[in-house]
């Protein structure tokens, strides 16, 4: 009796270090699988912007890039926004969907999806709405669209007091900086009169 539960033990050890190392040998893999996917993503989206600086009017390479805005894993749609942003107005015909990421419970691609929104509406008022209601949110998500702000450049002109009261009620120096450079890049893109003062 004795030596058969002593046999039993064995092969319960057994079968927990055998169980031990086939998850462990999983785990790497999937590690390793994960590393490559993102570096195939980041490839990707990175020949996708070279695609649209190029040639503009490449629909394929926008659907491509806004395709993978919409997927499932944080990390592409992530790359996708930032890739977007690189783009800039080039972009424009996925500004919804930027618009739909800004407001994401994936923090992540929120604030890349902010940042976009302020380069792809460069020299437009099409991010404007959106990023001063972005202003009234946390520290960290006020201070993305401070700089989104900042990218919209002169007709980002009447956020101006909005981004002035952010910068009096933050708590944090960086969205007092954030702000504060936003307003310098509108203000040195207008002519000096018709900048707001209230």
């Amino acid at each position: 009796m004795f030596a058969s539960q002593n046999q039993v033990w064995r092969v319960v050890s057994l079968v927990i270090v055998v169980s031990i190392v086939i998850v462990a040998a999983v785990a790497i893999r999937a590690n390793l699988e994960f590393q490559s996917d993102r570096e195939r993503i980041s490839a990707k989206c990175d020949a996708l912007v070279l695609r649209l600086k190029n040639t503009p009017s490449d629909e394929a390479a926008l659907r491509e890039l806004t395709r993978i805005l919409n997927s499932n894993w944080s990390f592409a749609r992530v790359r996708a926004a930032v890739s977007l942003g690189q783009v800039g107005s080039t972009a424009m015909p996925s500004f919804s969907e930027l618009e739909r990421a800004a407001v994401s419970s994936d923090e992540f691609l929120k604030r890349e999806a902010i940042i976009a929104i302020g380069k792809v509406s460069a020299n437009s008022e099409a991010g404007v709405r959106i990023l001063e209601k972005k202003l009234q949110e946390d520290w960290v998500t006020a201070t993305f669209a401070a700089e989104g702000l900042g990218e919209i450049g002169a007709p980002a002109r009447r956020s101006i007091p909005a981004l002035k009261a952010r910068a009096d009620i933050a708590d944090d120096p960086t969205v007092v900086r954030a702000a504060n450079l936003a307003i310098e890049r509108i203000q040195s893109t207008v002519p000096r009169s018709n900048i707001p003062t209230d």
